[in-house]
């Protein structure tokens, strides 16, 4: 995770905060007088402790979900992700030469459909 504080804590404002009781007591001579509660913010994340995360320790965010924490795989202790790294992959077909597209008329040109990743599942 980050070394340099300006990402930390800038990690820790992006993480948002969580609400935690704060207790108080007070004594007198040895006895207690009163005690109180208080709700109150803190960081969930400070940048002290995003600073000491373990390098296989991620936070994650998405814009449909809150930050997340999780951790980083190595594919190479996986075999079947190990095999899929030999599979060739698949034969592009071949592009015409630039000038001959240069040359042909630009208004009958379609734009392919905008395609949403997050619509595939």
């Amino acid at each position: 995770m980050p070394a340099n504080l300006g990402t930390a804590n800038h990690l820790e404002e992006r993480l948002g905060q969580k609400s935690v009781w704060a207790q108080s007591q007070t004594t007198h001579e040895g006895h207690s007088t009163s005690e109180g509660q208080a709700e109150r913010s803190i960081p969930l994340l400070t940048s002290w402790e995003i600073q000491r995360l373990a390098d296989e320790d991620i936070i994650g965010f998405h814009r449909a979900l809150p930050p997340f924490r999780a951790k980083r795989m190595d594919w190479r202790n996986f075999p079947h992700l190990i095999r899929r790294t030999k599979i060739q992959p698949p034969q592009l077909p071949h592009l015409p030469e630039l000038e001959s597209l240069l040359s042909e008329p630009v208004g009958d040109i379609t734009l392919p459909d905008i395609i949403d990743a997050d619509e595939f599942n």
